[in-house]
């Protein structure tokens, strides 16, 4: 018991470490699937189309020109293309806490690609299927604290990232335990076509 009032004191204020809120819009036809893990009362007038959590970190997709070799005399020059490659996956670290339906309505929406066999799968066509393709809009906030009182904090908003035409492809699995106060959470990838960068208000 002692052991278990010690790990609780340590864990401090879990709250002030998530500084991203994450809004989610499902895909219209998550709402009439009957693939994942989801019952029936599910499916019924308790759907939602929106998700709101929050995540403690988060890597903006990276971009890089393209290059290519080129060749004189006995040599080998590395030049640069007009091609911009973009990574078109984010990786969420989805917070399961007291709702577990998180997990459930992931899995579901990656059901909607890919086979329960993890073989046969299928992308939907953004020009046609508009259905199947949800958004992510995804907002930081200042970190910077107050020296006076340093636990408020700020919760000014700093930047947002939108994401368009979104699939989810892989959901992780929860790993439970009772050693910590580790929130429990899952690594949820999506496939976007779409990203709006925030501009830097300042």
């Amino acid at each position: 018991m002692a052991n278990t009032i010690t790990t609780l004191i340590g864990a401090g204020h879990d709250a002030f470490t998530n500084l991203y809120d994450v809004e989610i819009t499902l895909p219209n036809a998550l709402a009439n699937s009957t693939v994942g893990l989801v019952d029936e009362e599910f499916l019924g007038e308790t759907f939602t189309s929106k998700i709101l959590t929050r995540i403690g970190t988060f890597q903006p997709p990276a971009s890089s020109l393209g290059e290519y070799q080129t060749f004189y005399q006995s040599g080998s020059i590395t030049r640069q293309n007009a091609k911009i490659a973009v990574d078109r996956v984010i990786q969420l670290p989805i917070r399961l806490d007291g709702s577990y339906d998180l997990y459930r309505i992931f899995k579901k929406w990656q059901g909607l690609y890919i086979g329960a066999n993890q073989a046969d799968y299928r992308l939907p066509n953004p020009n046609i299927d508009y259905d199947y393709f949800g958004s992510i809009a995804l907002k930081s906030f200042n970190s910077e604290s107050n020296p006076v009182s340093p636990v408020t904090g700020s919760l000014e908003e700093r930047a947002t990232w939108y994401f368009e035409n979104v699939v989810c492809t892989e959901v992780g699995e929860p790993a439970f335990a009772r050693g910590s106060t580790n929130p429990i959470e899952v690594q949820v990838s999506f496939l976007y076509y779409i990203v709006i960068s925030p501009t830097d208000p300042t």
